[in-house]
């Protein structure tokens, strides 16, 4: 990891992952107000230990997928998923990285995302006509 990457104050982490970091824990708690308080958690986290975090993009990410799960554990939500479905997913955000300047629409076996200027808008196949 580069020195600048290490140094980048708090505000700039919050400003560049803040949207991207909510999007994740949305799709592991499915409810958007849960997701927000749970990067704000994140976030509180790393500015107490900011200078002991070797690589705060990797670790920012780990720990509100830990908190994710601790949440769906403590209110009894946790649903275990196929190794099928991780794999979709996986296949789904590369599908997203290839294609998030473009624009474009493409199918997961769940739902449907749409992909505009670095902003994934997950639709549940309920939620619109096909």
């Amino acid at each position: 990891m580069s020195q600048s990457t290490k140094d980048q104050p708090l505000t700039e982490w919050f400003r560049k992952l803040e949207k991207p970091l909510i999007i994740y824990a949305y799709q592991i708690v499915h409810d958007r107000e849960e997701a927000e308080d749970l990067v704000q958690e994140v976030f509180l986290r790393f500015s107490r230990q900011e200078n002991e975090i070797l690589e705060p993009r990797a670790w920012l990410y780990k720990t509100l997928r830990n908190l994710s799960i601790s949440f769906l554990r403590k209110n009894n939500r946790l649903q275990r998923t196929t190794d099928e479905d991780q794999m979709d997913f996986l296949h789904t955000i590369n599908q997203f990285v290839e294609n998030q300047k473009q624009g474009i629409r493409f199918n997961t076996s769940h739902s449907q995302v749409i992909v505009t200027e670095f902003t994934i808008i997950k639709m549940e196949a309920s939620q619109f006509a096909l």
